[in-house]
Protein backbone atom coordinates (compact mmCIF):
# COMPACT_ATOMS: atom_id res chain seq x y z
CA UNK A 1 0.00 0.00 0.00
CA UNK A 2 1.61 3.44 -1.05
CA UNK A 3 0.26 6.39 1.55
CA UNK A 4 0.60 9.55 0.17
CA UNK A 5 1.41 11.64 3.79
CA UNK A 6 4.69 10.14 4.05
CA UNK A 7 8.02 12.43 4.87
CA UNK A 8 10.68 13.14 2.72
CA UNK A 9 13.79 10.78 3.18
CA UNK A 10 16.49 13.02 5.45
CA UNK A 11 18.17 15.95 3.17
CA UNK A 12 21.48 14.76 5.09
CA UNK A 13 21.65 11.30 4.24
CA UNK A 14 23.61 9.74 1.07
CA UNK A 15 22.66 6.76 -0.53
CA UNK A 16 25.62 4.66 -1.37
CA UNK A 17 25.14 1.34 -3.65
CA UNK A 18 26.51 -1.17 -6.20
CA UNK A 19 25.07 1.46 -8.93
CA UNK A 20 24.91 5.22 -8.20
CA UNK A 21 25.50 7.47 -5.04
CA UNK A 22 23.32 10.19 -4.67
CA UNK A 23 24.25 13.06 -2.27
CA UNK A 24 21.03 15.21 -1.15
CA UNK A 25 23.03 18.06 0.03
CA UNK A 26 25.39 18.22 -2.56
CA UNK A 27 21.87 18.47 -4.87
CA UNK A 28 20.41 21.39 -3.17
CA UNK A 29 24.00 23.34 -3.45
CA UNK A 30 23.72 22.17 -6.85
CA UNK A 31 20.39 23.57 -7.49
CA UNK A 32 21.07 26.99 -5.77
CA UNK A 33 24.40 27.84 -8.03
CA UNK A 34 23.66 31.18 -10.69
CA UNK A 35 23.62 30.32 -13.98
CA UNK A 36 23.27 34.26 -14.95
CA UNK A 37 20.26 36.72 -15.25
CA UNK A 38 19.35 36.38 -11.55
CA UNK A 39 18.37 32.42 -11.92
CA UNK A 40 19.66 29.24 -10.86
CA UNK A 41 20.31 25.97 -12.08
CA UNK A 42 16.51 24.93 -10.17
CA UNK A 43 15.03 28.01 -11.94
CA UNK A 44 16.68 26.98 -15.49
CA UNK A 45 15.03 23.15 -14.66
CA UNK A 46 11.83 24.54 -13.33
CA UNK A 47 12.62 22.70 -9.54
CA UNK A 48 9.99 25.15 -8.20
CA UNK A 49 6.75 24.92 -6.45
CA UNK A 50 5.29 23.71 -8.67
CA UNK A 51 7.51 20.82 -9.13
CA UNK A 52 5.62 17.97 -7.46
CA UNK A 53 3.72 14.97 -7.66
CA UNK A 54 0.22 17.13 -7.24
CA UNK A 55 0.56 19.05 -10.38
CA UNK A 56 1.70 16.09 -12.57
CA UNK A 57 3.99 15.12 -14.80
CA UNK A 58 6.77 14.88 -11.91
CA UNK A 59 8.47 12.08 -13.78
CA UNK A 60 9.20 14.51 -17.04
CA UNK A 61 11.25 16.95 -14.96
CA UNK A 62 12.86 14.17 -13.10
CA UNK A 63 14.70 13.20 -16.17
CA UNK A 64 15.60 16.91 -17.12
CA UNK A 65 17.14 16.60 -13.88
CA UNK A 66 19.11 13.61 -14.36
CA UNK A 67 20.05 15.01 -18.31
CA UNK A 68 21.49 18.05 -16.53
CA UNK A 69 23.43 16.08 -14.12
CA UNK A 70 24.58 13.91 -16.85
CA UNK A 71 26.14 17.17 -18.56
CA UNK A 72 27.73 17.95 -16.38
CA UNK A 73 30.76 16.36 -15.33
CA UNK A 74 32.37 18.21 -11.81
CA UNK A 75 29.00 17.59 -10.36
CA UNK A 76 29.51 15.00 -6.96
CA UNK A 77 25.45 14.72 -6.50
CA UNK A 78 24.43 11.50 -8.61
CA UNK A 79 27.98 9.24 -9.44
CA UNK A 80 27.54 6.55 -11.24
CA UNK A 81 30.04 3.37 -9.90
CA UNK A 82 32.49 1.71 -11.39
CA UNK A 83 31.09 -0.80 -14.21
CA UNK A 84 27.40 1.68 -14.56
CA UNK A 85 27.00 3.23 -18.18
CA UNK A 86 23.55 4.90 -16.82
CA UNK A 87 20.66 4.59 -14.00
CA UNK A 88 17.02 5.95 -15.08
CA UNK A 89 13.89 5.19 -15.89
CA UNK A 90 11.43 4.57 -18.73
CA UNK A 91 7.98 6.13 -18.41
CA UNK A 92 4.62 4.50 -18.08
CA UNK A 93 1.23 6.32 -19.40
CA UNK A 94 -2.39 5.99 -18.34
CA UNK A 95 -3.71 8.65 -21.56
CA UNK A 96 -1.75 11.48 -21.17
CA UNK A 97 -0.36 11.46 -17.57
CA UNK A 98 2.75 9.42 -16.15
CA UNK A 99 1.43 6.56 -13.86
CA UNK A 100 4.81 5.23 -13.34
CA UNK A 101 7.79 3.69 -14.47
CA UNK A 102 10.43 0.92 -14.50
CA UNK A 103 14.08 1.69 -13.48
CA UNK A 104 16.82 0.69 -15.24
CA UNK A 105 20.49 -0.19 -14.99
CA UNK A 106 22.59 -0.35 -17.62
CA UNK A 107 25.97 -2.35 -17.05
CA UNK A 108 29.52 -1.87 -18.56
CA UNK A 109 29.62 -5.25 -20.18
CA UNK A 110 26.21 -5.54 -21.53
CA UNK A 111 23.41 -6.77 -19.14
CA UNK A 112 20.31 -3.86 -19.20
CA UNK A 113 18.38 -4.84 -15.53
CA UNK A 114 15.36 -3.31 -15.02
CA UNK A 115 12.60 -3.10 -11.51
CA UNK A 116 9.56 -4.22 -11.00
CA UNK A 117 7.02 -0.91 -12.14
CA UNK A 118 7.04 1.63 -9.83
CA UNK A 119 3.81 3.68 -9.32
CA UNK A 120 4.29 7.58 -9.76
CA UNK A 121 3.20 7.53 -5.85
CA UNK A 122 6.27 5.82 -5.02
CA UNK A 123 8.48 8.44 -6.49
CA UNK A 124 7.72 11.34 -4.29
CA UNK A 125 5.21 12.32 -1.13
CA UNK A 126 2.42 14.15 -2.78
CA UNK A 127 2.93 17.46 -0.08
CA UNK A 128 6.11 18.00 -0.80
CA UNK A 129 7.42 20.48 -3.83
CA UNK A 130 10.62 21.85 -5.45
CA UNK A 131 14.32 20.76 -4.16
CA UNK A 132 12.07 18.43 -1.26
CA UNK A 133 10.65 16.31 -3.97
CA UNK A 134 14.12 16.35 -6.40
CA UNK A 135 15.89 14.92 -2.88
CA UNK A 136 12.77 12.57 -2.56
CA UNK A 137 12.67 11.21 -6.23
CA UNK A 138 16.30 10.88 -6.69
CA UNK A 139 16.68 8.95 -2.98
CA UNK A 140 13.88 6.28 -4.43
CA UNK A 141 15.62 6.25 -7.54
CA UNK A 142 18.83 5.89 -6.20
CA UNK A 143 17.50 2.97 -3.56
CA UNK A 144 15.55 0.58 -6.47
CA UNK A 145 18.84 1.28 -8.91
CA UNK A 146 21.22 -0.28 -6.11
CA UNK A 147 18.72 -3.01 -5.49
CA UNK A 148 18.28 -4.15 -8.95
CA UNK A 149 22.04 -4.36 -8.78
CA UNK A 150 22.36 -6.27 -5.85
CA UNK A 151 19.97 -8.82 -6.63
CA UNK A 152 21.92 -9.47 -9.98
CA UNK A 153 24.81 -9.36 -8.55
CA UNK A 154 23.88 -12.24 -6.00
CA UNK A 155 22.48 -14.23 -9.47
CA UNK A 156 25.29 -14.02 -10.45
CA UNK A 157 27.55 -15.25 -7.80
CA UNK A 158 25.23 -18.36 -7.13
CA UNK A 159 25.55 -19.62 -10.89
CA UNK A 160 29.59 -19.16 -10.05
CA UNK A 161 31.36 -22.64 -9.29
CA UNK A 162 32.69 -22.84 -5.79
CA UNK A 163 36.35 -22.19 -5.72
CA UNK A 164 39.44 -24.12 -3.88
CA UNK A 165 40.02 -23.11 -0.56
CA UNK A 166 43.37 -24.57 -0.42
CA UNK A 167 46.10 -22.25 0.84
CA UNK A 168 43.14 -20.15 2.34
CA UNK A 169 43.68 -18.51 6.05
CA UNK A 170 40.41 -17.76 7.35
CA UNK A 171 42.69 -15.92 10.04
CA UNK A 172 44.18 -13.37 7.61
CA UNK A 173 41.20 -12.28 5.43
CA UNK A 174 40.27 -8.76 6.12
CA UNK A 175 36.59 -7.56 6.20
CA UNK A 176 35.78 -5.46 3.31
CA UNK A 177 32.21 -5.12 2.91
CA UNK A 178 29.33 -6.12 4.60
CA UNK A 179 25.48 -6.55 4.10
CA UNK A 180 22.47 -7.34 6.15
CA UNK A 181 18.83 -8.11 4.35
CA UNK A 182 15.81 -8.37 6.76
CA UNK A 183 12.98 -9.66 5.35
CA UNK A 184 8.88 -9.26 5.74
CA UNK A 185 8.84 -6.15 7.14
CA UNK A 186 5.64 -4.45 8.26
CA UNK A 187 5.72 -0.48 7.75
CA UNK A 188 5.54 -0.15 11.23
CA UNK A 189 8.86 -2.68 11.64
CA UNK A 190 10.37 -0.30 9.08
CA UNK A 191 9.94 2.69 10.87
CA UNK A 192 11.47 1.27 14.18
CA UNK A 193 14.57 -0.19 12.72
CA UNK A 194 15.66 2.87 11.68
CA UNK A 195 14.81 3.91 15.72
CA UNK A 196 17.32 0.82 15.98
CA UNK A 197 19.89 1.74 14.02
CA UNK A 198 19.88 5.51 15.40
CA UNK A 199 18.36 7.22 12.07
CA UNK A 200 15.83 9.79 12.00
CA UNK A 201 12.62 8.77 10.81
CA UNK A 202 12.38 8.02 6.89
CA UNK A 203 16.13 8.22 6.56
CA UNK A 204 14.84 4.54 4.99
CA UNK A 205 12.58 6.16 2.65
CA UNK A 206 9.22 5.35 1.63
CA UNK A 207 8.18 2.27 2.59
CA UNK A 208 6.82 -0.10 -0.06
CA UNK A 209 4.83 -3.58 1.05
CA UNK A 210 4.76 -5.16 -2.29
CA UNK A 211 8.78 -5.51 -1.72
CA UNK A 212 8.87 -6.65 1.69
CA UNK A 213 9.29 -10.33 0.85
CA UNK A 214 12.54 -9.48 -1.24
CA UNK A 215 13.70 -8.15 2.08
CA UNK A 216 15.65 -4.64 2.95
CA UNK A 217 18.82 -4.31 2.23
CA UNK A 218 21.21 -2.41 4.10
CA UNK A 219 24.88 -1.60 3.51
CA UNK A 220 28.17 -1.09 6.11
CA UNK A 221 27.23 2.27 6.36
CA UNK A 222 24.34 1.52 8.75
CA UNK A 223 24.40 -0.06 12.22
CA UNK A 224 24.34 -3.15 11.02
CA UNK A 225 25.03 -4.77 14.75
CA UNK A 226 21.81 -3.17 15.89
CA UNK A 227 20.03 -4.27 12.85
CA UNK A 228 20.39 -7.96 13.47
CA UNK A 229 19.72 -7.53 17.06
CA UNK A 230 16.30 -5.94 15.99
CA UNK A 231 15.64 -8.76 13.55
CA UNK A 232 16.50 -11.41 16.43
CA UNK A 233 14.25 -9.49 18.95
CA UNK A 234 11.30 -8.96 16.47
CA UNK A 235 11.68 -12.69 14.80
CA UNK A 236 12.27 -11.41 11.39
CA UNK A 237 14.42 -13.52 9.09
CA UNK A 238 17.66 -11.72 7.82
CA UNK A 239 20.39 -12.80 6.15
CA UNK A 240 24.33 -11.40 6.47
CA UNK A 241 26.93 -11.25 3.84
CA UNK A 242 30.19 -10.40 4.07
CA UNK A 243 33.52 -9.96 1.43
CA UNK A 244 36.55 -11.03 3.08
CA UNK A 245 39.79 -10.14 0.98
CA UNK A 246 42.74 -12.70 2.20
CA UNK A 247 46.19 -11.69 1.40
CA UNK A 248 48.60 -14.26 -0.53
CA UNK A 249 50.63 -16.48 1.87
CA UNK A 250 52.38 -19.74 1.65
CA UNK A 251 49.87 -22.34 2.34
CA UNK A 252 49.30 -24.83 5.24
CA UNK A 253 50.43 -28.03 5.42
CA UNK A 254 47.47 -30.70 4.72
CA UNK A 255 46.44 -32.30 7.77
CA UNK A 256 48.71 -35.59 9.08
CA UNK A 257 51.72 -33.82 7.21
CA UNK A 258 54.96 -33.32 8.00
CA UNK A 259 56.12 -30.51 9.13
CA UNK A 260 58.94 -28.95 6.90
Amino acid sequence: MTTDNTTPANPHTQITGPAVTFDPAALQSWLAEPTGDDSTRADELGIDEFFSRAHGYLLSGLDDLLAALADDDEQSVWRLRPGIEHVGFFRTFDGETDDGALIVVDLADGPRLASLHQDHRDFASLDTHGTDTAIEALSNLAIEANTVVRHYQRHVAHQQPEQSRAGEHPDDGRLTDREVCIYGLTEAQYRELEAAMGLPRHALGRYKQWSAPDGVYLGSRYDLDAAIGYARRTGLRYSETREVHHAPGAPRPAAGAEPA
